[in-house]
């Protein structure tokens, strides 16, 4: 039975999860001064909650662009709006996937 591209992205993401956990415990083994289970942790749920803050915009930036759609073309000062919300919801959602990533140094 063939996967499907949803089971086959979801693998895809699995296998990216479990390679960036091997990278980063390999570093923190040859670490000298690795950081403590504490900082570790504070770390882990720094980055945990950056990514929700990004799904959430994620969901934030698709609610736009629906409404984008809709008033596209109509030259109403809704599609101006709805247009300057989405650019500035890409650019937010850009900037805190990337603060988490450089919350583990990524």
């Amino acid at each position: 039975m063939n996967a499907g591209p949803e089971k086959e992205a979801d693998d895809r993401e699995c296998e990216e999860i479990t390679a960036t956990a091997l990278s980063e415990a390999t570093e923190y083994l040859e670490d000298p001064e690795p950081p403590s289970p504490e900082q570790v942790g504070w770390a882990e749920g720094a980055v945990i909650s950056a990514q929700s803050a990004a799904d959430n915009m994620a969901s934030y930036v698709l609610d736009l662009r629906r409404g984008l759609a809709v008033f596209a073309g109509t030259g109403r000062p809704e599609e101006a709006v709805l247009r300057k919300n989405v650019a500035w919801a890409d650019a937010r959602r850009a900037a805190l996937a990337g603060e988490g990533a450089q919350v583990l140094g990524g």
